[in-house]
């Protein structure tokens, strides 16, 4: 009987240890979700789907540019465009680095890289055209970023664009206060 005892005990240690519900060893599952990034349109015919990345080499100190373009066929207006510039002003980092900027091909996002904090300002701009607005409102578009801490951020900017005619969504100097992932949501 002892053992009969001892085996539905085991079974049930056993089982209560594999249950959802004991967390105690279990890896931390939180997870940081996506912000919804306002998406752009496929693309129409044969076409390898990229990233679009530009790199520059900046001195910090003296400021610098970058920017990075592209277009492909696709959504309601037939053509879909992206023109983005980041300025770096005097003094915003020390030394020289090497950096980038990678829009996403499937959403109104950009990744900057390395990551890096800034003494001064740094201004990012960026327009997409022919992209589909429907169902966006214009009063509750803003433009994003991911802080460190994972929460979700509204950047500092002089001026949003939306104009549903054109498919035009823009941001006009935005202010980074560090490098991460921004982009438009809504």
């Amino acid at each position: 009987m002892k053992n009969y005892l001892l085996i539905f005990a085991l079974i049930g240690l056993f089982f209560s240890g594999c249950s959802n519900e004991a967390d105690i060893t279990s890896p931390d599952q939180s997870i940081n979700l996506e912000p919804n990034w306002i998406k752009l349109p496929s693309t129409v015919g044969l076409q390898v789907n990229t990233d679009y990345t530009a790199t520059n080499r900046i001195n910090g100190t003296q400021g610098g540019y970058l920017e990075c373009s592209f277009s492909y066929h696709g959504g309601n207006f037939g053509q879909v465009s992206g023109f983005a510039e980041l300025v770096v002003t005097s003094c915003s980092f020390p030394g020289n680095k090497n950096i980038s900027m990678t829009l996403s091909n499937e959403n109104t996002s950009v990744i900057f890289g390395p990551e890096l904090n800034f003494n001064s300002n740094v201004y990012y701009s960026v327009t997409y055209t022919g992209i589909n607005l429907n169902g966006i409102d214009p009063q509750t578009v803003k433009f994003a970023y991911i802080a460190s801490d994972g929460t979700i951020r509204i950047a500092q900017h002089e001026g949003i664009t939306v104009d549903f005619s054109t498919g035009t969504l823009s941001v006009h100097n935005a202010l980074l206060p560090h490098f991460s992932r921004y982009g438009f949501v809504n």
